[in-house]
């Protein structure tokens, strides 16, 4: 594992352990375990950090308790606001056309933009994007 691996396993730890209420009932090392397993994993959550996310494990209820790794920031970060929903809406934007679109931008990092059904049981658990709008 390179320095930017370990030092990401390391604040996603610490940011696993300070939000318990997220996924009660997982243990720590069975997550690490899972994330070491798939090398893209890491690599994902790395882009997902430094793009002004803050990945964390989360537990939805309507996904049959399934583990997922969501960016868990109070706002869309600043990187990832202003974007288009895909690419077809952003080729047919006349005006103020953004930089590019979210599910492109998913694309990159090799992530998966959550079903509406996930967004709203995300909500159930913490309130996210009080002041922005969210994909």
């Amino acid at each position: 594992m390179s320095k930017k691996q370990e030092a990401q396993m390391i604040i996603l730890k610490d940011r696993f352990l300070n939000n318990m209420h997220r996924h009660p009932h997982c243990s720590w090392s069975k997550i690490e375990n899972s994330i070491l397993s798939k090398t893209t994993m890491i690599n994902s959550i790395i882009q997902m950090e430094q793009s002004g996310g803050e990945p964390d494990v989360v537990v939805l209820s309507n996904d049959n308790g399934g583990l997922s790794i969501i960016d868990c920031s109070a706002e869309t970060p600043k990187q990832r606001v202003s974007l288009c929903y895909d690419n077809t809406a952003l080729s047919t934007r006349k005006k103020n056309k953004p930089s590019g679109s979210a599910m492109a931008l998913a694309d990159k990092m090799k992530v998966n933009i959550l079903t509406e059904s996930q967004y709203l049981n995300l909500q159930e658990i913490e309130a996210f994007d009080m002041k922005t709008s969210s994909w």
